[in-house]
């Protein structure tokens, strides 16, 4: 028979930060983390500690992926469940569907409004002000508005969305998740591009610091009630 674990960590997503998760929980505590995700990434085709569960639908359909969840929930009776999302739209999509999601998943998020102010970049940015946290020099351009030139931002730029969740749905050719603009004609056309396909998000526009992408990092942390 095999040792009952401690806790059986369920990540929805399949990222090299879902990756990463999976691998602080076989470390701290020795399991084997499920996952459920729509395709297997290189970041955790060869993994030894990740059950993967792949489900094509789990991704874009509510149903798909409440059913997914429950049906792992029905093959652990005595064990203790812990559902996490690694990215903000799964994390959405697990809190919109809290109910449906069986009682024995400890589910560790706030709810939908104090998620959707936490995820906000731009709300992040603000209170990064507030609080005196350093932060990159901003420009937020709303796209439920007319765009203007952008010629007074500071080039090379980065332009990402406000919510990443928002993003998630907009398809249109040259579609990134974030975008590098050498000058304000490329800036204009890629925000104009993402405007004529439907969102009308914010945007954030900061400065790009340069570098591959061998110089970033993922941290996985946990931090409590009473701290760390």
């Amino acid at each position: 028979m095999a040792a009952a674990v401690p806790v059986q960590p369920v990540i929805v997503g399949g990222d090299i930060g879902a990756y990463s998760l999976a691998r602080a929980f076989h470390r701290a505590l020795g399991v084997r983390s499920i996952m459920i995700s729509t395709v297997v990434s290189a970041a955790i085709a060869h993994s030894r500690f990740i059950d993967y569960r792949p489900d094509s639908r789990a991704g874009s359909d509510d149903d798909a992926l409440v059913a997914a969840i429950n049906a792992i929930a029905d093959e652990h009776p005595e064990t203790p469940l812990l559902l996490l999302g690694v990215a903000d739209w799964l994390v959405e999509a697990l809190v919109r569907n809290r109910q449906r999601i069986s009682e024995r998943y400890v589910l560790p998020y706030a709810d939908a409004e104090v998620i959707e102010r936490a995820t906000d970049k731009v709300a992040f940015g603000e209170a990064a002000v507030r609080m005196g946290v350093p932060y990159p020099e901003t420009t937020v351009v709303d796209l439920a508005k007319e765009i203007p030139g952008l010629t007074d931002v500071a080039y090379p730029a980065v332009a990402k969305p406000a919510s990443t969740a928002g993003f998630h749905d907009i398809a249109f050719p040259g579609r990134c998740k974030v975008f590098f603009a050498d000058d304000a004609d490329a800036l204009v056309a890629y925000l104009s591009a993402a405007q004529d396909a439907g969102f009308d998000g914010k945007f954030l526009v900061q400065g790009r610091i340069r570098g591959g992408d061998d110089g970033m990092r993922v941290a996985t942390c946990y931090v409590g009630p009473n701290g760390p």
